[in-house]
């Protein structure tokens, strides 16, 4: 999970765990949070709730992300856009 909130957050680890209890995300980081919540819950709507299966996919290379896992090209927008749409496709039976 740490990973997850390396690439989707954009901060450490570390960094996470220094902010404050009372301490606000930044705009970039909220953005983003909100952003890997949709992902998420999109991504669980097509894999029927199985939380699971959700996290496996999350860490698997997939063919038409040229190869690379979902989480990794959570670095960026355009990669949250690019990943929204693998469940997308396979929500209308298309190939992912």
């Amino acid at each position: 999970m740490a990973s997850l909130r390396k690439f989707a957050l954009n901060m450490t680890p570390r960094n996470l765990h220094r902010l404050k209890q009372d301490q606000r995300f930044g705009v970039d980081a909220s953005e983003r949070l909100l952003l890997l919540k949709n992902l998420v819950l999109h991504a669980l709507d097509t894999f029927e709730g199985r939380r699971t299966t959700v996290l496996q996919w999350l860490r698997t290379p997939i063919r038409e992300l040229a190869n690379q896992a979902p989480l990794q090209l959570l670095d960026t927008v355009t990669g949250f856009g690019l990943v929204d749409d693998v469940p997308g496709r396979l929500d209308y039976g298309l190939p992912a």
